[in-house]
């Protein structure tokens, strides 16, 4: 079956608030529909396009922890836009979805 746009969804973690800390748990049995074998964390990037492509097979999982990303997704047909700006807010894209990510 071919991903749409409407297959790209915000999902919000559990934050966990404390005096002197704040913690968001993230595991594949609660928070994600399939299993995890590979994350990428990007770090200290200034202004940047990263992506700019889409996966066959694998589905993606965007988690911002700092600053704001951009991601548009486009599937053939349309275009949405997407910004994550914290922690607590995540973006999944299933595969065969072109996926643009623009860092501030």
């Amino acid at each position: 079956m071919k991903s749409t746009i409407k297959d790209c969804t915000y999902k919000i973690l559990t934050s966990h608030n404390r005096r002197t800390a704040r913690l968001v748990a993230l595991s594949s049995d609660n928070e994600l529909p399939w299993l995890v074998k590979r994350a990428f964390f990007i770090d200290s990037v200034e202004k940047e396009i990263r992506g700019n492509h889409a996966h066959k097979i694998c589905n993606q999982f965007f988690i911002c922890n700092n600053g704001t990303i951009k991601i548009i997704c486009k599937d053939g047909k349309t275009s949405k836009e997407f910004e994550l700006n914290n922690l607590k807010q995540t973006l999944l894209v299933p595969s065969g979805i072109w996926v643009l990510l623009e860092m501030n």
